[in-house]
């Protein structure tokens, strides 16, 4: 009786490491999606937005982008938008593409794609803007 009543504790034991194992593991943002987090959906949207950016070639886009002429500088969205590889105010008259999926309420998952644009914003930028009308305004001395 005794070993009967070890056996069915070390069982339930073991099934109840096994299953705070398996519910204590983070969420993909598919798996939170499909249990009804509207955060996480959103997040797949954003996810398939970007996706382009792990396998674009920045360098080819942007030699690409100048032969047809006025190419964009690229922007991200976050806390405020920026423009990665532009370290001056552009003037209003810049045309600045944003990057659909970028955010500053991201997914762990999105959060590394959005530093892959990030990556690819940088590039891209730093080689058209001697192709744009996005130069530095000079600055007035008084």
């Amino acid at each position: 009786m005794f070993r009967a009543v070890v056996i069915v504790v070390i069982v339930l034991l073991g099934a109840g490491a096994v299953a705070y194992w398996r519910f204590n593991q983070p969420l993909t943002d598919a798996e939170a999606c499909r249990r009804g987090k509207e955060f996480f959906c959103d997040q797949l949207d954003a996810a398939r937005q970007l996706s382009w950016v792990s396998t674009a070639d920045p360098e080819a886009d942007a030699r690409s982008a100048i032969e047809r002429g006025t190419p964009p500088i690229l922007g991200l969205y976050g806390y405020a938008s920026y423009t990665p590889g532009v370290d001056h105010p552009l003037p209003e008259t810049c045309v600045v593409r944003m990057i659909d999926g970028s955010s500053d309420h991201a997914s762990q998952e999105v959060r590394l794609l959005i530093r892959q644009a990030e990556q690819y914003a940088q590039t891209y930028n730093r080689i058209v803007l001697p192709h744009t009308n996005c130069a530095p305004e000079p600055v007035s001395q008084p």
